[in-house]
């Protein structure tokens, strides 16, 4: 198949928008909040949160995004979609101001990302003999100390932390996950978290993750799911792949075909073009 067509320009998504609102301006306005984002494959996540985090960092008051992605179990390290999220702010940050980001989690975000040694060491500010924590508390102590270095990031800028495909995430980011969305605090955080129901059983880690999420008192995520695009909304994205609104027969081969499916309206859109014979999509010039 060739290689798809996507649109420079954001399609749809304008109820999506419209519920994840409230929660950045909670966020905003100093009440963390947790949202959670799903979709099938294809239709269209990463897309809707990168169209977020463009809108977000445009603002008079920009928020810092930070996105880490989830590997498949077993080939990623524990808490590694946060990890990755924090990267970029630990490495844009002097030492001093690493120091402070960090505070009383250094020893524990240290041993979770190890290449920070060479910075810190060198500053005397690690203890000379690692704190021994028991096994029971080695987890709380972690969730704890990554909750204050996402607090002290969002103390400049609000923040909005992406998690994405939780479906893959490993134990202690599922357990992440859950603890920020339970805690109330006073901080301008906005955690999204994303999935995709598709990759869901009932068996799976994440179905019970979600449970008990749905079970916390007075405190439950907000839910948007992504739905198939309508047919003026696969009209647009035609238009704004093929310069033209597609003929009445064309954007209902598009819509029959794709189901609503962004990423599968892109590759038919991508065959129809490399295929002259067959039937256009783009309405005949007058």
């Amino acid at each position: 198949m060739p290689a798809s067509m996507s649109s420079a320009r954001f399609v749809g998504r304008d109820a999506a928008f419209a519920r994840l609102a409230p929660s950045l301006e909670e966020a905003a306005a100093g009440d963390a909040t947790t949202v959670l984002v799903h979709g099938a494959g294809g239709i269209g996540v990463t897309r809707f949160i990168l169209e977020a985090a463009r809108r977000l960092e445009a603002l008079d008051e920009p928020f810092l995004v930070l996105r880490g992605r989830s590997y498949r179990a077993g080939i990623d390290d524990p808490y590694g979609p946060i990890l990755r999220a924090l990267g970029p702010a630990f490495q844009s940050a002097d030492d001093d101001e690493l120091a402070r980001l960090l505070g009383p989690a250094m020893e524990d975000i240290v041993r979770l990302l190890p290449e920070l040694q060479a910075r810190l060491g060198p500053l005397g500010i690690l203890p000379d003999q690692p704190t021994v924590t028991s096994a029971e508390r080695r987890q709380g102590r972690v969730l704890e100390g990554i909750l204050g270095v996402v607090g002290r990031l969002a103390e400049r800028q609000p923040v909005l932390l992406v998690l994405e495909d939780i479906h893959d995430a490993d134990a202690a980011t599922r357990a992440l996950v859950t603890f920020l969305a339970r805690i109330k605090r006073r901080q301008r955080v906005c955690l999204v978290a994303t999935y995709q129901p598709d990759e869901l059983t009932r068996d799976h880690p994440l179905t019970a993750t979600l449970g008990a999420m749905s079970r916390m008192a007075g405190r439950t995520p907000s839910h948007i799911g992504l739905p198939p695009l309508s047919r003026p909304e696969l009209a647009e994205l035609v238009q704004a792949i093929e310069g033209e609104r597609p003929s009445a027969s064309g954007l209902v081969l598009v819509a029959d075909r794709s189901g609503g499916i962004p990423l599968v309206a892109e590759e038919l859109l991508a065959v129809f073009a490399g295929e002259p014979s067959s039937a256009s999509c783009v309405a005949p010039s007058a």
